[in-house]
């Protein structure tokens, strides 16, 4: 994982996720369906933009710090 926002994420994949695709992220801390907005090879990897569908964070006991500014 790169990125993450309210809306997209952008991630290194080892397989190419073509555009359109919908696809599942479980992360420790969040869990959400995307799909995907672009793709480019980065390497011997791929770096995969994608619009979020959905997007559930996972409470832990602590904190969660979300930055008000762009």
């Amino acid at each position: 994982l790169r990125d993450l926002s309210f809306t997209g994420l952008s991630l290194v994949a080892v397989q190419r996720i073509p555009k359109g695709t919908a696809f599942r992220v479980s992360a420790p801390n969040f869990e959400t369906i995307a799909v995907s907005v672009a793709c480019r090879p980065a390497g011997a990897a791929f770096t995969t933009h994608a619009q979020l569908l959905t997007l559930q964070m996972v409470r832990s006991g602590r904190g969660v710090f979300v930055s008000a500014r762009a």
